[in-house]
């Protein structure tokens, strides 16, 4: 299963968080940077990738939609947004950070002082995390 958003939903995503319908809000979006933000983390169209990482495609391509901007305000809040639709699709690899902590990682993007291979292996540990919590909770786990 592809973890990969279409334009459409990248558009039902901005209109949901600025609370307008899509069609209010398509003309604001530069559909040409988000695409290339969405597809960025999937590879070219000569690369074959036999087993995906969805956490990782999910934080690239966060990372990408804060870079890029294809917005021109609420990218990161939209790439958070895009990062969650992502992994929810998955549902061993769900993501609950402290709101704070998701804050000062996607700052640190947006003003590059957080690289991305510093996101990525964040995102993993925050989705590493919830999934031994729900293992925890399972009682699997024994000390």
């Amino acid at each position: 299963m592809s973890s990969k958003l279409s334009f459409s939903r990248f558009v039902s995503i901005v209109a949901e968080e600025r609370g307008k319908s899509a069609e209010e809000v398509e003309p604001t979006i530069s559909k040409a940077v988000a695409e290339e933000a969405l597809t960025a983390p999937f590879g070219g169209a000569d690369e074959l990738v036999l087993y995906s990482d969805p956490v990782l495609e999910a934080a690239l391509c966060c990372v990408e939609v804060i870079r890029r901007r294809p917005l021109l305000h609420d990218n990161k809040r939209v790439a958070y947004k895009c990062l969650h639709e992502m992994l929810v699709r998955h549902p061993w690899a769900h993501f609950d950070a402290d709101p704070k902590r998701v804050a000062q990682m996607l700052d640190g993007v947006g003003d590059e002082t957080k690289d991305e291979d510093e996101f990525v292996d964040w995102v993993r540990a925050e989705a590493g995390m919830v999934a031994w919590l729900r293992y925890q909770q399972r009682g699997g786990a024994t000390a």
